[in-house]
């Protein structure tokens, strides 16, 4: 699963945003599902850009969200029992620069995964 977002640096400075990544839970559809086997993992591309946008709000925005803990509201439990994998990633915006990323989630179980947030 993939989230595509634009952020922008209006700073006349470089902005480096580390760890960033996207947090969440997977809610398993049963208890059976939770003795399958992970999903294997295989080259993951991200997805062509599609008309969907979504405004992220202001650099502000994004370095609050990055301050606050990542495993708020339960997400830890999900991670740490390895259902879903929510890679990191270093995103450097030079002065003035925009720029699209994508930020993943790779759930290895059957489940609803529902994504809480996204920060570094």
């Amino acid at each position: 699963v993939f989230v595509e977002l634009e952020l922008s640096n209006p700073m006349r400075v470089k902005f480096e945003l580390v760890h960033a990544r996207l947090g969440g839970d997977l809610h398993e559809a049963s208890a059976a599902a939770a003795r399958e086997p992970p999903v294997p993992l295989g080259k993951v591309e991200p997805p062509e850009p599609s008309e969907v946008s979504t405004d992220i709000g202001t650099v502000d925005d994004v370095a609050t969200e990055a301050s606050e803990d990542l495993f708020a509201s339960g997400a830890a439990t999900s991670e740490s029992s390895g259902a879903v994998d929510f890679p990191e990633q270093t995103i450097t915006l030079e002065p003035l620069e925009t720029k699209r990323v994508h930020l993943s989630a790779i759930p290895r179980r059957e489940g609803l995964l529902t994504i809480r947030r996204g920060a570094g």
